[in-house]
């Protein structure tokens, strides 16, 4: 497409990553996000893949346990902040110190912006994608802000979980295998190829689920005689990738532990009743899915309608990606996710889910579209204020750490996570009862002066978001009404 066509969903990328600035928090969250960017760290500055000090959280680590892909993404900035000698905090292997989480200036500046351009690029890729699916920029920025605005996203954005890259990873790989579909692009084609191979090196089981979904995406047809001119030589590069991302994985494994079939995990069980995990993902008020981003509802229609309208590659390909990791989410022991926001396992599965929200809005009668998803989007918007405001090191994700309190009312975080919040401005950088950015940490030091920053920001975001829609062409159909515009078949 031209370059002009895309600068309404451009604008409007250069207003999430303001906005999620606004609410940046710059610091850790989880041993998790701990042990991968030490997992860099250790690359630039002791060209190693184990660490030169053990780090202690119940166990002693000396690696990281994780996919490598998140902490290669970390290393440009890394190396920047290490260049410029920041302090980093020393490890103990009897105890972690608070300072890994909260004091560490290589992981504000060199590891942190990359969730916030993570998440910014993702909401980009939805909106392409929904173009790509045939509809106008208006439901193209409609999807990219219900990701980026209404959905776990913004939060995420903030934290030092993997899930979000492989998020970006999905999406990629799905607009690269559509685009050589249809045009037989050999650069389209290498995008799909790259966000397998990132995909795997990030989460290596949830990552493995995209080559089949972009095979059928790819697939010219149900026929096996169609698929020797076209589909043979792009799945050989597919699968050429995966491969690759395999080989890399199990040498990084050996590098870390000796040998390259054993990953650091002690257990990997899914064995959660599925009449337990199941209502817990989808409606639990501290984990479930329609509660954090209630416009999935619409997903059976978009799927419906993807089909209805000869997207069917696309609806096999996406209903299938969605309902792998809504089991993987919610069989996993312990499928609550402690000590996180949401169903961060299903995470990677928002924006595929966010892409289809505009074909789903599109079969609702006019009569209730626009305020249904008024609605809609506006409860993910609650939902996700709190985690935007207050600290998960606080508590709340503690307390609702497991079966029973993950069905408390009070877990629903508008309701429950207000609880961890004692004062405004944060007394120290440890403090976790405050509000949980990091203007409002600077705030004592500055006397209150870098509370002007997230005002600008906020400002900018929605100057941005509005220019966004402004310049978006008022001929498109939209989530008002109207069919999408024609496109060639994908059944």
């Amino acid at each position: 497409m031209a370059r002009e066509t895309r600068k309404p969903e451009l604008l409007a990328a250069v207003g999430l990553v303001l906005l999620y600035l606004a609410v940046f928090s710059g610091h850790s969250y989880s041993i998790d996000g701990v042990l991968i960017y030490r997992q860099s760290l250790a690359i630039v500055a002791d060209h190693s893949l184990r660490f030169p000090t053990p780090i202690y959280w119940f166990d002693v680590y000396t690696t990281s346990k994780y996919g490598i892909g998140l902490s290669l993404t970390y290393l440009p900035g890394v190396l920047v902040g290490w260049l410029l000698g920041l302090p980093v905090p020393a490890t103990s292997a009897t105890a972690l110190s608070s300072d890994m989480f909260y004091r560490d200036p290589v992981y504000a500046v060199g590891a942190a912006p990359v969730h916030v351009v993570v998440t910014a690029a993702t909401g980009y890729l939805i909106a392409r994608l929904v173009r790509e699916l045939g509809h106008g920029t208006t439901p193209a920025l409609f999807a990219m802000l219900a990701y980026g605005v209404a959905s776990p996203a913004i939060v995420y954005a903030r934290g030092d979980f993997a899930q979000p890259l492989l998020g970006l990873c999905l999406v990629a790989g799905f607009l690269g295998a559509l685009r050589y579909r249809r045009s037989g692009s050999a650069q389209a084609l290498l995008v799909a190829a790259a966000s397998i191979c990132l995909a795997v090196l990030t989460r290596p089981v949830e990552g493995s689920l995209l080559v089949p979904a972009l095979l059928v995406v790819i697939a010219p047809g149900w026929r096996m005689s169609l698929w020797r001119p076209a589909i043979y030589p792009a799945g050989i590069v597919l699968a050429s990738a995966y491969v690759l991302a395999v080989g890399l994985t199990l040498a990084v494994n050996w590098g870390r532990f000796g040998t390259p079939f054993q990953t650091g995990y002690s257990q990997i069980s899914w064995g959660t009743p599925i009449w337990i995990g199941l209502p817990g993902v989808l409606v639990s008020p501290a984990r479930g899915i329609l509660w954090q981003f209630p416009l999935i509802v619409l997903l059976p229609l978009g799927l419906w309608r993807l089909w209805h309208d000869k997207h069917r590659a696309v609806a096999v390909a996406a209903g299938y990606l969605i309902a792998a990791l809504l089991l993987n989410t919610a069989l996993w022991i312990p499928w609550w996710g402690a000590f996180s926001w949401g169903s961060r396992l299903f995470v990677p599965a928002l924006p595929i889910a966010a892409a289809l929200v505009p074909q789903g809005a599109a079969a609702i009668s006019a009569r209730v579209r626009a305020p249904l998803l008024a609605v809609l989007f506006v409860m993910g918007v609650v939902w996700a204020v709190p985690g935007s405001v207050t600290n998960l090191l606080a508590g709340y994700g503690g307390a609702y750490d497991g079966t029973g309190p993950s069905f408390a009312l009070s877990g629903y975080p508008p309701i429950g996570a207000w609880a961890f919040l004692h004062h405004w401005r944060p007394v120290g950088a440890g403090d976790s009862s405050g509000v949980d950015i990091v203007w409002f940490r600077l705030a004592r030091l500055t006397d209150n002066v870098s509370l002007l920053i997230p005002v600008f920001l906020l400002a900018g975001a929605a100057l941005f978001v509005w220019l966004a829609f402004r310049h978006s062409p008022g001929s498109e159909s939209d989530v008002r009404g109207g069919r999408p515009a024609a496109v060639p078949s994908t059944n």
